[in-house]
C-alpha cells in the first residue's frame, strides 16, 4: 500500500522483547525528484505470543527541507502533534489523540502532501 505513495523502504528489528519497525517513502518516488519523505516508525513491546504497540512517529516532511513537517506523535504515554507550516519554530507541539496508521494518519499525511502545504490553524497548543 505504501509503495503507491513512492518509493518505498523497510527496516524491521526485534531485540530482547522489543521490536521496531520503520517505513520511509521518498514520493512522488519513481525518478521524479524528492518532493515529500514519509516517515512511519513503531515500537512494539513482546506480551505472551503478540506484540503490543508502544509508541509510535508517523511524519510528513516536504521538500525542500523547511516548507513543512507534520508528525503524529505517540511516546511517553502521551500523544502529540508536530506541525510546522513553513519557516516556523522547529518544534510546534500540539494536542494529539491516538490515530492508526491506515485508517488515520496515512490519509491524513496524504491529503497535505497533495495539497502541498501543512495548515496547523485547526490544532490545540500542547500545554504543560
Amino acid at each position: 500500500m505504501l509503495e503507491a505513495d513512492g518509493d518505498a523502504e523497510v527496516f524491521d528489528a526485534s531485540h530482547a522483547g522489543t521490536r521496531y519497525v520503520r517505513f520511509l517513502v521518498d514520493a512522488p518516488g519513481y525518478g521524479v525528484g524528492l518532493c515529500a519523505e514519509f516517515e512511519y516508525e513503531e515500537w512494539y513491546r513482546r506480551t505472551g505470543a503478540a506484540w503490543a504497540l508502544t509508541d509510535y512517529q508517523y511524519e510528513l516532511r516536504l521538500s525542500p527541507a523547511g516548507t513543512g513537517r507534520f508528525a503524529y506523535h505517540w511516546h511517553d504515554d502521551t500523544y502529540h502533534v508536530h506541525c510546522q507550516a513553513g519557516p516556523a519554530p522547529a518544534h510546534a507541539h500540539y494536542r494529539g489523540y491516538a490515530v492508526d496508521l491506515l485508517r488515520d494518519a496515512r490519509p491524513d499525511l496524504v491529503r497535505m502532501y497533495a495539497a502541498g502545504q501543512i495548515d496547523c490553524s485547526r490544532l490545540h497548543p500542547l500545554v504543560g
